[in-house]
């Protein structure tokens, strides 16, 4: 399943953290807001109150899961990006070791989202192509290249008109000067290279 394990991890802090503010008693906190309350609220959480002290480290995973399940969001949809293997492996781990420790734990929910993860990552690591990396003085542009698909026949045929395609040669020696675009970025200058190439002997 794709582009999911961001959201997933939204929806799992949401209702981690809807039922330790709503619900306590469901996780054996009954009344534990009114304890709070008596001791005044500012610096209630003390060593010498445990359940006070169990509760807000109770509370407070379910909202840094929400911030990371924005963050995976972030990158698997805006930046169209697989997740790095680190957060499929990292939550593996993190998951087990608590399931180990409690086995009535909602992190079952976690588990199943971290092997989702490694999955993806592992199959897009393998259509992955390189990226190449272009550098100037004042800042870098990185493109990621990738497989064409059936989607891209229509650019490839319509390059594949070009005047320029039409008149080179496939059997020329690969041109060993680059042509420059700039692009402007806060302020400074990029410059990516794009090699001159000939038509596609696919088409």
């Amino acid at each position: 399943m794709k582009k999911i394990n961001g959201l997933s991890l939204i929806v799992i802090g949401v209702l981690h953290s809807a039922i330790a503010l709503g619900i306590p008693s469901a996780v054996g906190f009954s009344g534990i807001w009114q304890e709070i309350i008596d001791l005044g609220v500012i610096d209630a959480v003390k060593p010498n109150q445990l359940r006070i002290w169990g509760y807000y480290w109770f509370l407070v995973p379910g909202f840094l899961m929400i911030l990371y399940g924005f963050l995976c969001h972030w990158i698997e949809n805006q930046l169209d990006l697989p997740l790095p293997t680190f957060v499929g492996w990292g939550l593996l781990i993190f998951s087990c070791f608590c399931i180990l420790l409690d086995i009535d734990s909602g992190f079952w929910l976690v588990l199943l989202v971290a092997v989702n993860a490694i999955a993806n990552t592992s199959m897009k690591r393998k259509a992955w192509q390189p990226f190449m990396r272009v550098v100037n003085r004042n800042c870098e542009v990185i493109i990621n290249l990738r497989s064409a698909t059936p989607d891209d026949l229509k650019l490839l045929q319509h390059w594949d008109e070009q005047p320029h395609v039409l008149a080179a040669d496939p059997n020329d020696a690969v041109s060993d000067q680059p042509l420059f675009c700039r692009h402007s970025c806060d302020g400074c200058s990029r410059r990516s290279t794009c090699w001159q190439y000939s038509r596609s002997p696919f088409l």
